[in-house]
């Protein structure tokens, strides 16, 4: 049975407030503005969603391209220009930058800008929207990597048996680079779509952490079919996207030119239940391989399907054919009569065995668990509140010990990488975070607080015991204040966030960087982003 609201005046006055979501409908638009994943127009419609005032439809399966609203018209070949959107993030000590897409915001000022222009048809989208980023890159302290054939600039940790493609700094200069960013070229018949794409993604139901697929890198070029609406069954709604991406590495990880390209071979499928509308259930998953050209990624296309022969093993030969992989299953689950919801997502890094499960079903897992609840105050004010925690850590057991952790790997030397940055969850390898945050909500404008940990790299801390310069646990305490307006047709948002790293790089006296005590960092960062609607 369909769960129902017996709170219809809760409903009325969610609709009639602007400021509690996006209007989401399918009507057109005279604009060309693309709607990125996390922007406010994607915050807006998540807060109507609770309140009931949207459909779930696409809501765990996001893309910029799923997102946009289709331009004004059905007949006949449509165009406008994409407004530029600009983000522009400054950071006084170190870097911090979490799902911030193609930007890597290092010391100093770090500037995107996006323009461009869509086309379309009845049956044709087309956009072509790049980025321009320009980062300050000032100087700030790390330790230099060690590992023969490595970059200077990449993880000192990661450059053995656990290997990934994550530099501390990228590079000693200023860098200006262009990326393909929101474009795609889409051709959509009835329910389904085919495309390439170079789009920001996020797949499952978390707000600051998603443990597949996130908007945490660059969009990764990549071809795919996916469900442009839901599937109909008895069972309830299905939607799907499966993708074929090539992985590039960044310009500081290693000397070696013939192994730039990994293939990504990722699926990902949810499920709206009939006998609960409100609650939607996933699964996802990645496969990804070293390949010697981009000619060889269309062998991998069904990887995600046929490869499930990764084992956690830190010793053995190589297998002929290499991969790795992550999977996941995700639900969220939305009460509209309250304005509330929870959600969570529970990945392994391999197939888990009855064995493991009933004995350890600790190892190799992360999971997200948040929720979210928007309490209207009148017809055009609202309070929301925000909370959710994210474990990625596996701890070894015993000092110096090596096992598989998320994102990296043996096999695949960048890991489950983007040029230079993670694909999934933002915290990183061996991470862990909690996130609490509380807004308000007007008609025009919206202002809130958000406190947070996070605890970096947790595993290479145990893998490098006290008395060799590893003294305590590298962490983030942060509290910050976020807010933004609407004027016009455009979002303007800005966020000051105030934060303590305490035993940055979990560096002491003894072979640090400080004298006489734990070496803990100050950093303020600073965030403004326009972005039209």
């Amino acid at each position: 049975m369909r769960r129902r609201s017996r709170l219809l005046p809760l409903f009325l006055l969610a609709a009639a407030g602007a400021s509690v979501g996006a209007q989401c409908t399918d009507s057109t638009s005279h604009s060309g503005a693309i709607t990125i994943v996390g922007s406010a127009a994607d915050v807006r419609a998540r807060d109507a969603q609770d309140l009931g005032r949207c459909s779930l439809r696409g809501s765990l399966i996001r893309s910029s391209r799923s997102l946009t609203t289709p331009l004004n018209g059905n007949r006949g070949v449509r165009w406008a220009f994409v407004p530029p959107s600009i983000d522009e993030t400054y950071n006084s000590a170190l870097p911090f930058s979490l799902n911030d897409g193609a930007q890597w915001a290092g010391k100093g000022l770090t500037s995107t800008i996006s323009a461009g222009l869509r086309l379309e048809t009845s049956s044709l989208s087309l956009s072509f929207s790049p980025e321009f980023v320009y980062q300050q890159n000032k100087v700030f302290p790390v330790l230099p990597a060690t590992a023969p054939g490595r970059s200077t600039f990449s993880s000192p940790w990661h450059g053995g048996i656990e290997s990934a493609d994550i530099p501390l700094r990228f590079g000693n200069q200023s860098i200006v680079a262009v990326y393909p960013g929101e474009s795609w070229i889409e051709y959509h018949r009835g329910a389904l779509a085919v495309g390439a794409s170079t789009d920001e993604q996020w797949w499952g139901p978390g707000i600051r952490n998603a443990l597949v697929m996130s908007n945490n890198a660059a969009g990764i070029p990549e071809v795919y079919l996916r469900t442009q609406r839901p599937l109909k069954t008895r069972l309830g709604d299905v939607e799907f996207r499966w993708i074929l991406g090539g992985l590039t590495e960044s310009l500081f990880f290693d000397t070696i030119s013939t192994n730039n390209i990994r293939s990504l071979s990722a699926a990902v499928v949810t499920l709206r239940v009939a006998f609960d509308t409100g609650l939607t259930v996933g699964v996802a998953r990645s496969v990804y391989a070293p390949v010697a050209s981009t000619t060889k990624l269309r062998f991998h296309a069904l990887d995600v399907l046929d490869r499930w022969d990764q084992t956690p093993d830190t010793i053995g030969a190589a297998p002929a054919h290499p991969t790795d992989q992550i999977m996941s299953f995700f639900w969220r689950w939305v009460f509209p009569e309250s304005g509330f919801e929870f959600y969570g997502e529970w990945a392994k890094l391999f197939p888990p065995g009855l064995r493991e499960m009933l004995v350890a079903p600790q190892l190799h897992q992360g999971f997200t668990l948040g929720l979210q609840w928007v309490n209207p105050l009148s017809v055009t004010r609202a309070v929301r509140l925000q909370a959710e925690a994210t474990m990625l850590e596996q701890t070894p057991p015993s000092l110096r010990a090596t096992m598989p952790s998320f994102y990296v790997s043996r096999f695949v030397p960048q890991g489950y990488t983007q040029r230079g940055q993670v694909i999934g969850a933002a915290i990183g390898p061996g991470g862990s975070s909690q996130f609490l945050a509380g807004d308000y909500l007007a008609h025009r404008w919206r202002a809130g607080l958000e406190l947070g940990r996070i605890r970096w790299e947790d595993e290479a801390y145990y893998r490098s015991p006290n008395g060799v310069g590893f003294v305590a646990h590298d962490v983030s305490l942060f509290a910050g204040l976020r807010g933004g307006v609407t004027v016009g047709g455009t979002d303007v948002d800005v966020e000051a966030i105030t934060q303590k790293r305490l035993n940055y790089l979990f560096q002491s006296a003894v072979g640090g960087f400080a004298q006489d005590r734990a070496f803990d960092v100050n950093n303020l960062t600073f965030k403004v982003s326009v972005v039209p609607r």
